[in-house]
């Protein structure tokens, strides 16, 4: 999935909500507390599985569209949250944030500040409760899911602090591993951010695949990477790379270890005028996934070509 960042007037204006609720936490130092802005967002967050049958009583009379009910049978919204592969659920009218108990705790976090976006920024809530061809859209889902992860990223990184601090650390995973620390957040959050706003002059991009290699896991060679973050002025200059490129040169040089640093090389890729242009990459295993970073560099000899 290639990382989406908001058109600027939606930016601007998501940025503004994330920036009151900061001010009005007293412009924390990191890490970010999230039971601070649930306190303050009168907000209440509970855990829930899919397989509960009370769970799926007390929802469905709460997801609604038009003022008509939605789910009328408990046993299709299991359906309906398996299928969209919901991890965790905003509520508007009870302002309740639900959690799925099953999600792994360190997941937990980045769910939590994406639901706190969608019940802040204005317009979300008609998606909930609004018309149903709206709602229903994939193509809509998809972008309100998008301004709500940009939302999140801008609460848990600090709005405009990350970009600043940053900008003074070297372009390398260790520099993301030392951010992921002190903001408190994972290595592939952090990531992406870093990739998004750490040096806004410099093309990089970031890639999040499953372990190829491994037997355990069901590999998709359609899709190989989970996810593919640019920088804006990469996406610039190479908009036609795409997820295929990236994995053949990670598989190029990537050992077959099952944690930390997996390899790193110089590769050059193609611009979008043919030219070729170096970049240095790295990649790293933090047992679930392989994180590469590669970040553009002065011309010097490649070892792999695309």
């Amino acid at each position: 999935m290639l990382n989406v960042i908001p058109d600027r007037k939606t930016a601007i204006e998501i940025e503004g909500q994330m920036k009151r609720i900061l001010r009005d936490l007293g412009n924390p130092e990191p890490p970010f507390k999230i039971e601070d802005a649930l306190y303050l967002l009168e907000l209440d967050r509970k855990y829930y599985s899919c397989a509960d049958e009370g769970f799926r009583q007390e929802v469905i009379h709460r997801i609604k569209v038009a003022g008509k009910q939605l789910i009328s049978r408990p046993s299709l919204l299991g359906e309906v949250i398996s299928k969209a592969d919901l991890k965790a659920l905003w509520l508007p009218d009870s302002k309740q944030i639900l959690i799925d108990q099953n999600m792994p705790p360190l997941k937990h976090r980045w769910a939590e500040v994406h639901e706190i976006a969608h019940s802040v920024i204005p317009w979300h809530k008609q998606f909930c409760l609004g018309d149903p061809a709206q709602t229903l859209s994939s193509s809509c889902r998809i972008q309100i899911e998008n301004e709500a992860n940009y939302g999140g990223g801008n609460l848990v990184f600090l709005g405009e602090r990350f970009k600043l601090e940053a900008a003074d650390y070297s372009c390398n995973l260790e520099s993301v591993k030392t951010l992921a620390n002190i903001y408190g957040n994972t290595i592939t959050s952090t990531l992406y951010r870093f990739v998004e706003q750490a040096h806004d002059h410099l093309p990089m991009f970031g890639v999040v695949c499953d372990h190829w290699f491994d037997s355990n896991i069901v590999f998709n060679a359609q899709n190989p990477c989970e996810h593919l973050i640019f920088s804006e002025s990469f996406r610039n200059r190479f908009s036609n790379f795409d997820q295929h490129q990236a994995f053949d040169l990670i598989r190029g040089y990537c050992s077959q270890r099952k944690g930390g640093l997996l390899g790193e090389v110089e590769a050059t890729v193609l611009d979008d005028n043919g030219e070729a242009h170096y970049f240095r990459m790295e990649s790293f295993s933090n047992s679930y996934k392989i994180l590469t970073l590669a970040v553009y560099m002065n011309p010097i000899a490649p070892q792999i070509c695309l």
